[in-house]
């Protein structure tokens, strides 16, 4: 059985998340919380700090309601270094969209609250670790593409999918959950390991998004690798 405290602190979430998600970190005011989860204004400072702690521990709660501690162990528990990658690229596909919002109200608060954005580069620096734990195992079985480093490799899977380009793709130019995961496995098989792969929508549906050429990402038209002035099969490297 719950405890009042714990009502408390789960309506101001709430209350929270709806606020944060409709308009914003600068759009909402800890008044604005606090009267939509029926409680004053100092009831929120008896358990948050601060509206930036106040939104981390949102994004925590977040993680755990919805199983991330789980789908972090299924990718960490892959029989092979590839499956790995591709476990993780699943989890990018199907649990960033649940807590997409959130992520983007995070980016925005980090670009002048401090508290925000030590969370921020706390999360996001997590996710460059999984990445990078990935890589080391893919180099490991001998895999990884010539020219690249471990970290550089990291680097460039971490910014490809980050929340701002996931939303470009999925919210503003409306690709599927499913295109979306298609087109980042075979452009990161292919950019990063010798081992690419065709882009083949997951169960579910989904294809390359309609009037756009069925190119694997990396690749010319006619299927040559595409290749940048260092040598590497890495679109856009300087």
């Amino acid at each position: 059985m719950s405890s009042p405290k714990t009502d408390t602190r789960l309506a101001i979430l709430k209350a929270a998340r709806a606020l944060l998600e409709e308009r914003g970190y600068f759009g909402v005011g800890l008044e604005d919380i606090a009267a939509a989860a029926g409680v004053s204004r100092q009831a929120i400072y008896l358990h948050f700090r601060s509206k930036s702690n106040l939104l981390l521990e949102l994004a925590r709660q977040i993680d755990e309601s919805q199983g991330l501690p789980a789908l972090v162990g299924e990718f960490r528990s892959a029989p092979t270094s590839l499956e790995a990658m591709d476990r993780f690229i699943h989890v990018l596909a199907t649990y960033g969209p649940k807590v997409l919002r959130i992520a983007l109200v995070m980016d925005g608060a980090r670009q002048s609250d401090p508290d925000a954005l030590a969370g921020w580069r706390d999360r996001m620096m997590s996710r460059l670790g999984g990445m990078r734990w990935v890589i080391e195992w893919i180099a490991r079985d001998g895999l990884l593409a010539p020219g690249w480093t471990v970290e550089e490799a990291a680097e460039w899977w971490w910014a490809l999918g980050s929340p701002p380009v996931q939303e470009l793709l999925t919210r503003v130019r409306g690709w599927s959950d499913e295109q979306y995961e298609a087109a980042m496995r075979a452009s990161v098989r292919a950019t990063l390991t010798t081992v690419p792969t065709t882009r083949t929508p997951s169960a579910g549906g989904g294809g390359a998004p309609r009037g756009r050429p069925r190119t694997t990402p990396g690749r010319t038209r006619g299927g040559s690798v595409r290749r940048g002035p260092e040598g590497r099969a890495a679109p856009g490297r300087r």
